[in-house]
């Protein structure tokens, strides 16, 4: 039990090329996640599929989780599903360089919650800083997932 924090990305596939192609590379993609034998239900239709996948995952980094209640889910912590910009997540890397650069912590103050993990400022409160500097600035400088959805959702 904890906080456990995860930023998603999400690729269409669409039905751009022939609908056979698109049955084939459809089941391919189905087969290879273990879902064999779905042909029959694309009967309507070329099939599309919406490919979610975790690009960063967070352990009790209340700090992180605290600005995106804050700047992302309009102050509403329910462990929704919320969208989440690029322009949101440039901001969220700029603070985390900022707090770890100045050793502020004022800039992203620990969150007390249910299960949410230490408020001290120590060891832990900078490694999560430092993580989350590396796997944004991964996810805002790969150029692969510039043409997916980011989303964040926590759960406790």
């Amino acid at each position: 039990m904890g906080l456990d924090m995860y930023l998603s990305a999400s690729k269409y596939v669409s039905t751009c090329c022939s609908p056979d192609d698109n049955i084939a590379r459809c089941s391919r993609i189905l087969a290879d996640i273990g879902v064999r034998d779905v042909v029959a239900i694309f009967n309507d239709g070329p099939p599309d599929l919406d490919i979610k996948f975790t690009v960063v995952y967070w352990r009790k980094a209340n700090q992180i989780h605290q600005w995106f209640v804050d700047n992302v889910q309009g102050g509403r912590d329910e462990c929704q599903e919320v969208h989440v910009s690029r322009e949101q997540l440039t901001e969220l890397l700029a603070l985390c360089q900022k707090a770890k650069n100045t050793k502020d912590a004022s800039l992203l103050e620990p969150q007390d919650g249910c299960f949410f993990g230490s408020t001290d400022i120590d060891d832990a409160y900078w490694a999560d800083l430092d993580y989350t500097i590396e796997r944004l600035a991964k996810v805002l400088g790969n150029a692969t997932l510039a043409g997916c959805e980011l989303s964040y959702r926590a759960s406790w």
